[in-house]
């Protein structure tokens, strides 16, 4: 058969395709996403859009205040008069950055906080920033900064804090081209903006005025010291040609006088020198003439910009508009604040459900594997993310029901008795001694007298959820009597909880501490034990360390009749479960079967599925119980001196191996 290579070739994904496809899927993903996990995303996005919104509501406003002023056409400066100035259509770039930059420079700003007594202003009264605080701290503390500090006046660093402030919400703009330029003062008092702007102006038009009248004085002094000059000229010209004349023999006086409107043509008969001494005489008084006027011309725009004041403008120098109050805020923008406040939320509401998802089909991965190791499921145990009791009520009431569920199971399907229950993990944080608890209450809730075994010895008095006598005798203790070290009988060591059937035997003082009691539970001590409390019991729920990390439970398994096996679906470890079930095998120890613990949250996802139902809403009175015995009442369960099942403790437990 001969296949087309058109047909091949057109068959074949470009990578275009492939991109398109890849994206199609994404989005496809993503709905999917969106439908399974549509309330996770509304649950998260609107507790994150709540706490936006409050934290936008409680955010200051801030409002702009804005005034327009026109800048110097010529340099402000200049020493030259008006007549030798030429205004250009186009003034350099130079200028006009220099204005501007005076327009915001900090000698403004020092005008303006001390014209309006910023300093005494309540809202420039601003709390120290962090860092302030932490410089503060550090140097009373480790008593740093002693000299830096004393550099500066309390005064100094006050004003410099109030210029710096000043200086961050201040802002001017010039385009470069024309004379224009923007002031804008940025505060939350609309009405304190305003008027640091109008100040602001006001103290630049007197920064040029100031400018000018030191400009003019200049001229003046410049041209005072020109007519002592012109002055000397003249009368060494006039000295000159005096001598000249005396020297010719001529006796004619000279005409006019030095200031005078001239003197006449000099005779032709005072010699050839005579004429050039004329000439230069009266280039002197003509220079000294313009000098005067120039002199008397500065001296009255001098003496008109000083009775001015404050109202004499440089040039064009003016402020075109002045700045009125602002109504509209700048910040926050509550509606674009609001959009990326949802946006965020969204976003975050996408990110919790991506991880809930995650950890949903991990968790479920997790439990196809529980069901291939070949025991059967009994139920499940719902916990929060801490292994413990749900805080929640409804999450509470779906635990017990929970329990009762696995009660039942162990009651009635594998036919088995029910005498001694050995509860046993692989690993740690697994929900072991909660569900021993639990389970214990569950049992006495039936009628049954019940005693709860807390056989985990690793842990200190009073470290266990299951130990609410700290510092009681306990199985430890009773289990050092066989190294010599026993202190009392079993009927002190027994406790009862008040109100129930339920009696509980804690691990006691010498849990965690005591090397021969941890040992001796492999001794025959034990097995006596466990048969004298047999005889007066109908179920003992032992709580046993995990087996993975300690062999402890390898000697309670052999007294148990059912082994219960809790997996934590989020730490489920496949190769510890096979090695707790072989070590148990190994010990012949009965198995009942596996209870699943995981976290409430997805008690509704089907991963936890072969548990009880989730109770409804009339169901979530039905039940007080609480599975901790820390803050129970526990009183003597044996207070008269009549053994316990017709046996004491010497008798039963006592005894040496040999």
């Amino acid at each position: 058969m001969r296949t087309d290579p058109l047909s091949i070739v057109g068959a074949q994904e470009t990578p275009a395709q492939s991109s398109v496809e890849t994206g199609a899927g994404s989005l496809l993903w993503m709905l999917g996403l969106l439908v399974r996990r549509k309330w996770v995303v509304v649950l998260v996005a609107a507790v994150v859009f709540i706490g936006m919104a409050a934290v936008i509501a409680k955010l200051t406003p801030s409002y702009r205040a804005t005034a327009l002023v026109l800048l110097p056409s010529v340099p402000v400066d200049d020493p030259r008069t008006a007549e030798e100035k030429t205004v250009s259509p186009m003034l350099p770039s130079f200028i006009i950055a220099s204005e501007a930059a005076v327009l915001g420079s900090e000698e403004v700003a020092r005008r303006v906080i001390e014209t309006l007594d910023l300093q005494d202003e309540p809202s420039f009264a601003e709390k120290p920033s962090w860092r302030t605080r932490l410089r503060s701290w550090s140097a009373r503390f480790f008593g740093e900064n002693e000299v830096r500090a004393s550099a500066w006046s309390a005064d100094e660093l006050e004003r410099d804090r109030l210029l710096q402030i000043y200086m961050k919400k201040l802002s001017t703009y010039n385009d470069g081209l024309s004379t224009a330029a923007l002031i804008s003062f940025t505060w939350r008092d609309p009405h304190l903006a305003a008027k640091i702007v109008n100040a602001h102006a006001a103290a630049y038009i007197g920064m040029q005025v100031e400018r000018r009248t030191l400009a003019l004085q200049h001229v003046v002094d410049l041209l005072s010291a020109q007519m002592q000059e012109r002055r000397a000229e003249v009368e060494a010209a006039m000295d000159a040609l005096a001598s000249a004349q005396a020297v010719s023999g001529g006796n004619a006086p000279l005409a006019g006088s030095v200031f005078g409107s001239g003197a006449g043509p000099v005779a032709g008969s005072l010699g050839d020198s005579l004429p050039d001494l004329q000439s230069d005489l009266d280039r002197a008084r003509g220079a000294l003439a313009q000098t005067q006027s120039r002199l008397v011309e500065a001296t009255s725009r001098l003496h008109d910009g000083q009775l001015q004041s404050a109202d004499f403008v440089a040039d064009d120098a003016k402020v075109v508009s002045r700045a009125s109050v602002p109504t509209r805020q700048i910040f926050p923008k509550v509606a674009l604040f609001l959009l990326l406040a949802a946006i965020v939320s969204f976003a975050a509401g996408l990110a919790v459900a991506m991880v809930v998802d995650h950890l949903a089909s991990r968790w479920r991965r997790n439990a196809a594997q529980v069901e291939g190791i070949g025991l059967p499921i009994l139920g499940t145990i719902s916990l929060n993310v801490l292994s413990r009791l749900p805080s929640n009520r409804g999450s509470r009431v779906r635990f017990w029901e929970e329990i009762r569920f696995v009660r039942n199971r162990l009651l009635h399907d594998n036919g088995k008795p029910t005498r001694v229950v050995l509860v046993v993990s692989a690993m740690p944080r697994e929900g072991r001694s909660l569900a021993a608890v639990a389970l214990a209450q569950s049992f006495a809730a039936t009628g049954r007298r019940v005693l709860l075994l807390d056989a985990d010895l690793r842990h200190g008095a009073g470290d266990h959820a299951a130990a609410p006598s700290a510092g009681k005798t306990g199985l430890s203790d009773l289990l050092g009597a066989y190294g010599g070290k026993g202190r009392a009988g079993l009927r002190d060591a027994i406790m009862a909880v008040e109100g129930t059937s339920l009696h509980v035997l804690a691990a006691g003082s010498a849990a965690g501490s005591d090397a021969k009691a941890i040992d001796a539970l492999a001794s025959p001590v034990l097995p006596k034990l466990i048969e004298v409390l047999r005889r007066d019991y109908d179920v003992i729920v032992i709580d046993s360390p995990p087996l993975n990390v300690v062999s402890d439970a390898t000697s309670l398994a052999t007294l148990a009749d059912q082994t219960l096996l809790l997996c934590h679906i989020g730490r489920f470890s496949p190769d510890a479960v096979d090695q707790t079930i072989t070590l148990l095998r190994a010990c012949r120890a009965e198995i009942s079967g596996v209870v699943l613990t995981g976290n409430s949250v997805f008690a509704k996802e089907g991963i936890l599925r072969h548990g009880a139902p989730v109770p409804s809403r009339a169901q979530k009175g039905l039940t007080r119980l609480r599975p901790t015995l820390a803050g129970a009442s526990l009183v003597k369960a044996y207070p008269s001196p009549q053994p316990v099942g017709g046996a004491s403790l010497p008798e039963a437990a006592a005894a040496s191996p040999s």
